[in-house]
């Protein structure tokens, strides 16, 4: 479903070069649940955002659903982003000013559905998130577990065939964060590929294969269960 081939990603500052991705060779098939880990510093981000269609590298392929995303123009990844990808973060980056309903439904505007449809798909989601309930609540007056929830529930509403989750237990303790794991696996049991990133080896674990990486080089790949 996406690979990427050989790619290279360096940032500069005045004179000064930093290589932050090097010669990365990576995939992920239909349904894999894979995880991204290592320290601060090590590339995970600029490779996020790559898998994300929110960069591209400086050199190398990257390929989604077989297309060449470095030959799309502006509009077509974006596109492809909004029907395809669902975002999870650290901080859920809800809009405060929206209600859950509301945030949930926002990737189904952008899509243009019929307002009866949006909400039909809205309530199914919240639902299956045990959030039905709290549906016309405003994101502050949310716990933290419940507003990682709603995104966890905008990201899937689109029904997208990749999840990319950055740190989405960071801003939670060990008895929340395991049931957000707890609820990833049982996703990807549902058919969504997933790639997780994360600092936290232990976090890591939980994903069916894990790829380390360390000063934009990729060390190990390997199937973990």
């Amino acid at each position: 479903m996406f690979q990427a081939i050989e790619i290279s990603k360096t940032y500069r500052k005045g004179e000064i070069s930093s290589v932050i991705l090097s010669n990365i060779n990576l995939e992920i098939n239909e349904g894999e649940y894979i995880s991204i880990f290592g320290p601060s510093g090590s590339g995970k981000t600029s490779l996020l955002n790559i898998v994300g269609l929110l960069d591209s590298p400086d050199s190398g392929e990257v390929l989604f659903h077989e297309k060449n995303i470095l030959s799309l123009n502006p509009k077509e990844r974006l596109n492809l982003r909004r029907k395809e990808i669902g975002y999870i973060f650290s901080d859920a980056n809800l809009i405060e000013e929206l209600t859950v309903a509301e945030n949930v439904e926002l990737p189904l505007l952008y899509q243009k559905i019929k307002k009866k449809d949006r909400q039909e798909q809205v309530s199914a989601i919240l639902g299956e998130m045990n959030l039905l309930h709290k549906k016309k609540e405003y994101p502050q007056n949310l716990t933290s577990l419940q507003q990682q929830k709603t995104a966890i529930a905008r990201a899937l509403v689109i029904n997208p065939s990749l999840i990319l989750a950055d740190e989405p237990t960071g801003n939670l303790n060990s008895t929340e964060g395991n049931e957000i794991l707890d609820l990833l696996s049982k996703i990807n049991d549902n058919g969504t590929s997933i790639f997780l990133f994360s600092h936290e080896k232990r976090i890591a674990e939980r994903a069916r294969k894990t790829v380390q990486l360390f000063d934009g080089h990729l060390l190990l790949d390997s199937s973990l269960k």
